[in-house]
């Protein structure tokens, strides 16, 4: 059994738990699309666990369409709670309306133009991936800056982004070392989750 994937199906479930326990009130949203994005993580982590015990071309290809599709999911949710985020910094007279944030979802539907090749779609995830982790260090990088409170958010995301960097750039590590950043990228979703559980106490 993959352990560094058993563990990550555990993170995922906390911070789906932590997610779960936000949503409500002004923020609820927000926090209602990072616990989808964990849910879909989960599910991700069950199938490479499931799918480690076969050997079957029909297994392999069918755990290969459920994490592929399982991150493009789990990362519109994520988008998505950056969008309501920054919807979230502005006066409200200046507030774009809800909806918008419904507007990363369509890179769900972009996707299927890309499916007949392999290189477009690695540089989607790296793209929307990468996106994502920079927009979450600016906004809370300037959230810190106002509330010290979001410290440990922060720090989590920077583990993230880590993660992000170990993965894409260290070709070694992804390929005979996955391990190294799986770690990493639990400590970036434990520490994340934390964060926001500190921080909303306060």
């Amino acid at each position: 059994m993959p352990w560094a994937d058993f563990l990550l199906a555990l993170t995922g479930g906390y911070a789906a738990y932590e997610f779960t326990k936000f949503a409500k009130g002004r923020e609820g949203l927000k926090f209602l699309a990072l616990a989808s994005a964990s849910c879909f993580f989960i599910f991700i982590e069950i199938a490479i666990i499931i799918g480690s015990f076969f050997t079957s071309s029909a297994v392999v290809t069918v755990i290969d369409f459920i994490v592929e599709w399982g991150q493009i999911i789990s990362l519109s949710f994520i988008l998505s709670s950056l969008v309501l985020l920054i919807r979230e910094t502005r006066p409200s007279y200046e507030q774009f309306p809800l909806l918008y944030g419904a507007l990363p979802f369509l890179i769900i539907i972009s996707y299927f133009f890309a499916l007949e090749s392999e290189l477009i779609r690695r540089w989607l995830f790296f793209i929307y991936q990468g996106g994502a982790l920079v927009v979450g260090l600016l906004m809370y990088g300037s959230k810190v800056y106002q509330q010290k409170r979001y410290k440990m958010v922060l720090i989590g995301i920077s583990g993230l982004f880590l993660a992000y960097l170990m993965y894409w750039t260290i070709p070694i590590l992804r390929n005979n070392y996955p391990t190294s950043w799986k770690l990493v990228l639990l400590a970036g979703i434990v520490t994340t989750a934390y964060g926001y559980k500190s921080a909303v106490k306060k």
